[in-house]
């Protein structure tokens, strides 16, 4: 039986151009670890602060098809508590790739969650 690994990508909006740089990585990394196996590509343009990305969905779906979970960073699937759970449950593991700094993609998600708070605060300024 070939093994089925699943490859997941995720970028935020602002690093549309980084989606297809970090898949071609993946898809070598994979084959130079794993040697010929069955892909599942899933992409996600999203935050990772999000939980109910179209892709992330997907690959939920197919969590009992598959072997193993890669992606690039510990917070592709989610940017907070990084849940292998949800597929260690059905027998598929989830493996980093890449174990590289990304304090950069953190720093630009907390700009965003203080920027939502901003419209607030201007109002809060006329009091």
């Amino acid at each position: 039986m070939t093994r089925q690994i699943a490859i997941y990508t995720r970028v935020s909006p602002t690093q549309k151009d980084y989606l297809e740089r970090q898949l071609d990585a993946l898809r070598e990394w994979v084959k130079k670890t794993f040697g010929e196996v069955s892909v599942v590509e899933i992409k996600d343009i999203s935050s990772g602060l999000k939980e109910d990305r179209e892709g992330l969905k997907k690959l939920l779906a197919k969590r009992r098809q598959i072997d193993a979970v890669v992606v690039a960073y510990k917070d592709r699937l989610t940017r907070f508590g990084f849940e292998v759970k949800l597929f260690k449950a059905y027998g598929a593991n989830v493996v980093v790739a890449f174990q590289d700094d990304y304090v950069r993609e953190l720093l630009e998600d907390f700009v965003e969650i203080v920027k939502s708070f901003a419209p607030t605060a201007k109002s809060m300024r006329r009091w």
